[in-house]
């Protein structure tokens, strides 16, 4: 039997960086550090649920990635894009760059700062599993986990 690729260590700190991020967001949002729209309540069921099912979605995400699914990882990049074009959008409309009624106040300090180091260990994170490294293991990964077709058995 085949054993498990070693993981390099740019890979670890990689996925590292996204648990330790998966986790400041769960202890933030616990204690209600992080920021709400104006006028939305922090202990409704529909936000507690949406931010139950985001956490354990994150929690996965971070799991097979590491484990070695080269697609969680894509999966995970397009969902954080997808977030930072939202975030952009939603900051230049507070700026009044762009004209969207969203009626919401500037950040505080603290929630810009918060962003700001969510950020910055996400796209540390991914950048650590960008690597050359990193990509040669989920290579040994999806080659460890290909199984042989019917034609190939057959022959």
């Amino acid at each position: 039997m085949e054993t498990k690729p070693e993981m390099p260590r740019v890979a670890m700190v990689g996925v590292a960086l996204l648990g330790l991020e998966w986790l400041v967001s769960n202890v933030a949002t616990a204690l209600g550090w992080v920021p709400m729209a104006e006028g939305q309540e922090g202990g409704s069921w529909a936000t507690m649920i949406g931010s139950l099912a985001g956490s354990l979605l994150w929690a996965l995400l971070i799991y097979l990635i590491a484990t070695g699914r080269r697609w969680a990882l894509l999966v995970s990049i397009s969902l954080f894009l997808l977030g930072t074009v939202v975030l952009l959008i939603g900051a230049m409309a507070i700026l009044g760059i762009i004209p969207l009624n969203l009626d919401m106040e500037p950040l505080s300090l603290a929630d810009s700062l918060w962003t700001a180091f969510s950020l910055l260990f996400l796209l540390t994170g991914y950048s650590c599993l960008l690597t050359k490294p990193s990509r040669a293991w989920f290579a040994a990964w999806r080659k460890r986990r290909k199984r042989p077709t019917a034609w190939e058995v057959a022959w």
